[in-house]
């Protein structure tokens, strides 16, 4: 369900959206594909959240202890600031690996096999450990974004995600430096195009 919405929106409903609208993604400036790349980014998570609330109801893994999400307290605050004091290099990594890999955009069909990888993910810390699992989740993370340009950034990210859950065992840390790189690369875009 998580594929067909990722893919359906990515590489479906915007398109067709923007071709309705009769614009071309190319065309489209810095301020308009950021605020395009939020909009996607909130419409996928509402997406990947209905889906999770559906499927994972009758198994009450909250309950159990799983998916730990917990934002009172704040004492992960300074580990979530330790991880945003990573992004300028993998801003940084980002510049270079679009240095080295220019017009090698990736997507397409070998792109979505690390769909499928992802879809296991829950079970990873089990057979794996949670070190392990971590840095494979990382991998995962990379690839899932379908391009060999921003592998390595992304990789570096993951690896902040994946460490903030191991430092807190709990998933608001990573969700906030989540949003916050989110934030960062819009203001980014901004700021440049200004």
């Amino acid at each position: 369900l998580w594929l067909l919405a990722y893919v359906g929106l990515g590489q479906v409903v915007v398109p067709l959206g923007l071709g309705l609208a009769g614009l071309e993604y190319e065309e489209l400036g810095y301020r308009a594909t950021a605020l395009l790349h939020l909009a996607m980014d909130a419409v996928q998570l509402a997406a990947t959240l209905a889906i999770l609330a559906r499927c994972l109801r009758e198994y009450r893994p909250r309950e159990r202890g799983l998916f730990p999400l917990c934002w009172a307290g704040g004492r992960w605050l300074g580990w979530v600031a330790a991880g945003a004091a990573a992004f300028p290099l993998v801003e940084w990594l980002s510049a270079q690996s679009w240095g080295l890999w220019a017009g090698a955009a990736g997507g397409g069909a070998e792109g979505y096999g690390a769909l499928v990888w992802c879809a296991q993910l829950a079970s990873l810390a089990r057979q794996l450990g949670a070190r392990w699992a971590a840095l494979v989740s990382s991998l995962l993370f990379a690839l899932c974004h379908f391009r060999a340009d921003t592998f390595a950034p992304l990789l570096v990210l993951g690896l902040v995600f994946g460490g903030l859950f191991l430092r807190t065992n709990n998933l608001a840390p990573s969700v906030l430096c989540h949003s916050l790189w989110n934030l960062y690369v819009l203001t980014m875009l901004t700021f440049r195009a200004a």
